[in-house]
């Protein structure tokens, strides 16, 4: 998956306007059906059918207007996903850098240097080579998970931006029908059949964002495994750099 950070702040926009826009429909929607129950010429069992259509329909908006609400609450994670990842990969290129220039062919021992010392020196700057290059590789790995989190979740809320605006049309087209002098009470119907459907596929959409982010869990696990790794980091710690201390 690819991540845009530009992208993303356009379509948290669009998602939080969307969401606020819905909130002012289910005002409308009420104040369009009190002005519709309130024609003399319609019949008693007529407004009985339009009320509850009515009250139907604003009852589902105000459930999907809150499980909208809530997603909103962790609209923000993304963007520090992205600047997460950003600081590890930085994180893996000063570690990367230390790994090779702690090598031997850079730090190696002149030939002229023998000794309890030169063994001493010798033995000691490997471990130190391999616990920079771990550091580089948990990075790396850490980066591309938060980077997959954060293109996961801005796909997630681009569907949930899609949805939004699909329940404001439905909302759109009900305030219609109910304004006309000749308003459809299958037109109506049909507003209430939409607004259930946007709910399902937010239920929908949460339950494919869950399954991804489980699978990154699990890969966080794997990295925490990785940091404590004794082949890396004897007794969980950096190696030493001297005998005896």
């Amino acid at each position: 998956m690819t991540y845009s950070l530009a992208q993303y702040q356009a379509v948290t926009e669009k998602v939080s306007s969307g969401a606020d826009m819905f909130g002012d429909k289910i005002g409308d929607v009420t104040n369009a059906c009190n002005a519709a129950l309130d024609h003399w010429w319609i019949p008693s069992m007529v407004k009985d059918a339009l009320r509850w259509l009515c009250q139907k329909i604003v009852g589902l908006a105000e459930s999907f207007w809150q499980k909208i609400k809530d997603l909103l609450k962790g609209v923000a994670a993304p963007g520090y996903m992205f600047e997460y990842a950003y600081e590890w990969a930085g994180v893996r290129g000063t570690a990367s850098t230390a790994a090779g220039e702690l090598t031997m062919p850079v730090v190696g021992v002149s030939p002229a240097w023998t000794g309890t010392a030169a063994t001493a020196y010798s033995t000691t700057v490997a471990p130190q080579s391999s616990a920079a290059s771990e550091v580089a590789t948990i990075s790396t790995q850490t980066a591309t998970a938060l980077t997959t989190c954060a293109a996961a979740a801005s796909a997630f809320y681009v569907a949930v931006g899609v949805i939004i605006f699909q329940a404001v049309a439905a909302m759109t087209a009900a305030v219609i029908a109910l304004g006309s002098l000749v308003f459809s009470l299958g037109g109506i119907a049909m507003a209430v059949g939409e607004i259930s459907v946007s709910s399902g596929l937010v239920i929908a959409s949460v339950s494919t964002l869950t399954a991804l982010l489980v699978a990154q869990a699990s890969q966080m696990a794997t990295l925490h495994g990785a940091a404590v790794d004794n082949t890396a980091f004897p007794g969980g710690h950096w190696p030493r750099a001297a005998r005896g201390l």
